[in-house]
């Protein structure tokens, strides 16, 4: 993408901890590629390589990924040491849990 910039990116990044692969539901297991589901051993590989790419190809843009049950607080952690000072924000589902977490990294400003 050579230095190009965005002002939104939009990710459903794979995010099933490795160990729990086999475990999923057989629609899931059987028939979606495991490059699609395997987020690393603590399923946040791709979170770590979205946060800083984001900061340097979205200044002041957005980056909004869907997360896995429970781990918007550690997808959020990470967004916030990679970009300090970036607005978050977090959305639920309709079973009420957090599902969507949104990055917009500050936007540097002359002499930072």
């Amino acid at each position: 993408l050579g230095d190009e910039h965005f002002e939104l990116i939009v990710s459903n990044p794979p995010y099933i901890p490795s160990a729990e692969l086999a475990h999923l539901q057989p629609e899931v297991r059987l028939h979606d590629p495991a490059a699609a589901l395997d987020g690393g051993s603590d399923g946040l590989d791709f979170f770590r390589i979205l946060a800083k790419s984001v900061v340097a190809r979205s200044p002041g843009g957005w980056l909004v990924v869907e997360v896995g049950a429970g781990q918007s607080g550690a997808v959020e952690a990470l967004f916030h040491a990679a970009a300090p000072g970036a607005q978050l924000r977090t959305a639920v589902d309709l079973a009420g849990h957090t599902r969507i977490v949104a990055m917009q990294p500050r936007p540097h400003r002359f002499g930072e």
